[in-house]
């Protein structure tokens, strides 16, 4: 989000083409191959049925395909590679077939559900973590979500007083307006982590052997409170960047929109990446304490 919007006042500027050329090309392909490797490095599980996820990797790669062909297409016959963000339809497909598959290969079949045939008979029996979890325990405390959420705040009534001056072109009363609807996205960046945080991740199914290994419980409590962590300190790099942008699109001078707009895509592209590794980290933790719950739970009692 903020490195659209940084990307958008960076195209108002005159800054080389060269600079612009590379952003296209190096967002495209980040687009176009993410949600492909991912799925395709994602390793199935132990007794995944491939039937579940070889169909929607098919879709995977025919999308994958007819995107990139577009893409390369249009620069064949324009000869410079098309904006980025033409793209952003196209990777909303691929990424969630990308995270269909993915999820689809770390489910095996005999225990799908969180569930286990009892001595191979009868239903399956429900095995899955269900002692209580406090959102208040996971993650940094209420006073530092509500720090980001004042921080947020104050940017956004800074922005939104430049507004007070008035202006004397078009450009300006854009870069006026635009500076508090950034604050208030960052507010909103705010908000959503802290939603993800105290209401989703303790939420999180926490599926269990048989003998419900303490291990594996520590292993979980471990993975969300990591987990809650990243969502902090990424809420905390995506509200800042975005408040501190408001502040400076709205007061800085034209002649420095351009620059202002390209710092403001290569931290926003930054923090993307960062958010990305965090989440594949977290991905593989996940992966090997499925693969650990499978261990256990053919291991004789």
């Amino acid at each position: 989000m903020s490195v659209g919007l940084s990307y958008a006042l960076a195209s108002m500027g005159t800054e080389p083409p060269a600079w612009r050329t590379w952003m296209d090309v190096g967002g495209a392909s980040l687009l176009l191959l993410f949600p492909i490797a991912m799925a395709l490095l994602v390793p199935p599980v132990a007794g995944a049925d491939p039937r579940r996820w070889r169909t929607r990797q098919a879709w995977l790669v025919a999308a994958t395909v007819v995107a990139s062909t577009g893409w390369l297409g249009w620069w064949a016959v324009e000869g410079r590679p098309p904006s980025m963000h033409w793209l952003w339809p196209a990777y909303g497909v691929t990424l969630t077939l990308g995270i269909q598959v993915a999820n689809r290969k770390r489910v095996e079949s005999s225990t799908e559900g969180g569930s286990r045939p009892e001595a191979g008979f009868g239903p399956p029996v429900r095995t899955a973590s269900l002692a209580p979890r406090r959102a208040e325990a996971i993650g940094p405390p209420g006073w530092a979500w509500a720090t980001l959420a004042a921080i947020a705040f104050v940017a956004t009534a800074a922005a939104a007083s430049r507004l007070l001056l008035g202006t004397e072109s078009s450009g300006e009363q854009l870069r006026a307006w635009i500076g508090p609807g950034m604050g208030l996205l960052a507010l909103g960046e705010v908000a959503l982590f802290h939603v993800v945080c105290r209401r989703f991740l303790p939420g999180e199914p926490r599926p269990m052997d048989p003998g419900a290994s303490p291990e594996l419980s520590e292993q979980y409590e471990r993975l969300t409170r990591s987990r809650a962590t990243a969502c902090y300190w990424l809420a905390a790099g995506m509200s800042l960047l975005l408040g501190a942008g408001g502040v400076v699109v709205a007061w800085a001078p034209a002649e420095g929109s351009g620059l202002v707009g390209w710092i403001g895509a290569g931290l926003g592209v930054a923090i993307g990446l960062a958010g990305g590794l965090l989440g594949t980290l977290s991905s593989v933790r996940s992966m090997r304490i499925q693969d650990r719950r499978i261990e256990l739970s053919r291991t004789p009692a």
